[in-house]
């Protein structure tokens, strides 16, 4: 029988992964056409403010952002308009012939910034929210995320994603020792990449975190995370505003991939006490940390478990397993506490390649996306279980790993690691261009959704 070590677990956690080329080229294939709405954004009209028109020209760029990868529209651009054609003051019906639906206009006066949208199709403006400028970008930047939250929901009755953020590890070359020469820090940006700032103060290896969300007034939002700061790698959960993190529990072993379920009541992840990684469970309140002891929801002698992800209903488990071969993606049932693990069988998901990691649950629970090797690289595969099928999303060169749903299950983010650099992508299921996002230098890694509503 083949030995099953703990390395196989670190290799699925692909911490030491490096690519063969840079992964800047990365293309998606779309399963099907879907409409984009189409939105000209007007540059600012100013009157009597002192703003810079550089700085204006970055409020723009993020209005742009937003609603050229939001998933539901297109930004028209001048180009588009075919001979430089000026569209500034147009009527409606000029506007419906170049296809616009939907023009945003800027109108500035001293450092108050009006947006308005005119319905080309009504012919009338549908939306006008005045936003105070402060004059520092951070804060700026949020208004207008707020207010594209705000013109989304008009348009499609449903809640955008500009205000969501992202989790993620950011790796540096600092020799704290010899033994030491590198050290990972868990970070949190905007959901295009845009103001990073470090939310764990470790000066250790710190990886996988995972985002909690409280669901009542009296909690605060935290976060789980994996930390080598005392050799062995435990999980630990830390508030954003403390930045200490608490360990989550004193189990035996190695401790990896912590997974929060949907309640927010329980935590998945592995541990090798039993002699190979295996697939635990623990209870979880916030206001008093674990409850009770881990329990054990699968074991394979001749195999590792890892990467463990919740379905939405939290009753289901997604996770990787080797225990027939190769490394696959499994379902199986969560069982209550007491409930013998005999008759509580993995169902198998993945069949088309040979190497699977990293499953993650879509929200609406209708899609998995996961990594598959293809010619030698990682790329970001789905599985639908409405068709029952899977399905390859990206390709190209670098390897890519950690795909991560946001709220919608219409984008994802992942990280794609090249020659001597790892960075963030993002992709939408409904846009075939692939965005880099987060500028840092360092390499980014394990991406996460945060979702404050």
């Amino acid at each position: 029988m083949k030995k099953i070590t703990f390395l196989f677990l670190m290799a699925l956690t692909s911490l030491q992964l490096m690519g063969q080329e840079d992964s800047d080229i990365i293309t998606i294939e779309l399963q099907k056409e879907s409409y984009l709405t189409s939105v000209y954004i007007e540059n600012t009209h100013s009157h009597s403010t002192d703003l810079l028109k550089s700085y204006l020209k970055e409020i723009e760029d993020v209005l742009r952002f937003n609603f050229n990868h939001n998933g539901r529209t297109k930004v028209i651009s001048q180009k588009d308009l075919g001979d430089g054609t000026y569209m500034a003051n147009r009527l409606s019906k000029e506007w419906e012939l170049f296809g616009v639906e939907y023009v945003i206009k800027l109108d500035l006066t001293d450092n108050y910034l009006t947006l308005s949208v005119l319905s080309t199709v009504e012919d009338r403006i549908c939306f006008a929210e005045e936003v105070k400028l402060a004059q520092n970008l951070e804060q700026d930047r949020l208004k207008i995320h707020r207010c594209s939250e705000n013109i989304h929901q008009l348009l499609f009755d449903e809640k955008g994603i500009y205000l969501s953020q992202i989790l993620y590890t950011l790796k540096s070359k600092k020799a704290l020792s010899a033994s030491q020469p590198w050290i990972s820090e868990v970070y949190q940006c905007d959901w295009d990449g845009a103001n990073p700032r470090q939310v764990t103060k470790e000066e250790n290896y710190c990886v996988t975190p995972s985002y909690y969300k409280s669901k009542d007034r009296e909690s605060i939002d935290s976060f789980f995370y994996v930390s080598y700061k005392i050799g062995q790698p435990k999980i630990y959960w830390a508030s954003f505003s403390e930045k200490e993190g608490k360990r989550l529990t004193h189990l035996r072993g190695n401790q990896l991939m912590p997974a929060v379920s949907p309640n927010g009541d329980q935590i998945a992840f592995i541990n090798d006490a039993p002699g190979n990684p295996e697939l635990f469970v623990q209870d979880f309140r916030p206001h008093i940390g674990a409850i009770g002891k881990p329990r054990q929801i699968f074991a394979c002698k001749r195999g590792a478990q890892a990467s463990p992800t919740y379905s939405p209903d939290g009753k289901q488990i997604a996770f990787v397993s080797n225990k027939d071969g190769s490394p696959k993606i499994y379902t199986i049932n969560v069982p209550q506490e007491g409930e013998s693990q005999r008759e509580n069988k993995p169902k198998l998901i993945t069949r088309v390649n040979g190497e699977n990691t990293r499953p993650c649950w879509s929200p609406d629970g209708t899609k998995l996306a996961y990594i598959g090797r293809v010619d030698g690289v990682r790329q970001v595969w789905i599985y639908d279980f409405v068709l029952q099928k899977e399905w390859q999303l990206t390709y190209g060169p670098g390897n890519k790993e950690n795909p991560v749903w946001a709220h919608n299950s219409l984008h994802l983010v992942f990280n794609s690691v090249g020659n001597a650099s790892c960075e963030l992508y993002l992709v939408s299921l409904n846009q075939p261009k692939v965005m880099r996002i987060q500028t840092l230098p360092g390499l980014k890694r394990f991406p996460v959704w945060i979702n404050r509503d």
